[in-house]
């Protein structure tokens, strides 16, 4: 579904594009739990994450603005910042529950895998 799309019928509130936002996150959250269940540890998980925000980025038009920005990062990031997005994400899905385990606070510097 394209960005332009997803706009039809929705008002000037923006409230479908954050239920677009939410649905995106619960499904991540719910593929990223799935590879939990498979035993897959947190840096698995981002090389996953990695892959699919690669196949995203070159494939998929983005169905909210939230999903665009994203994108827009993706393109413009080296393969370092990549991997920081990718590991962000799966960190942001899995603050709801144990999904996000395995990160350390690096000294200001942002969260690393442990």
């Amino acid at each position: 579904m394209s960005y332009e799309a997803s706009r039809e019928g929705s008002d000037d509130t923006g409230m479908d594009a954050d239920l677009a936002w939410q649905e995106w996150k619960r499904w991540l959250s719910q593929a990223v739990s799935a590879g939990r269940e498979a035993g897959l540890g947190s840096r698995e998980l981002v090389d996953y994450a990695e892959r699919v925000g690669d196949f995203l980025a070159r494939h998929v038009d983005p169905a909210n603005p939230q999903q665009r920005v994203l994108k827009e990062l993706w393109s413009v990031a080296d393969q370092g910042e990549q991997r920081a997005i990718a590991s962000a994400l799966v960190k942001l899905v899995g603050q709801a529950g144990d999904v996000g385990g395995g990160y350390q606070r690096d000294r200001g510097r942002g969260f690393t895998l442990s």
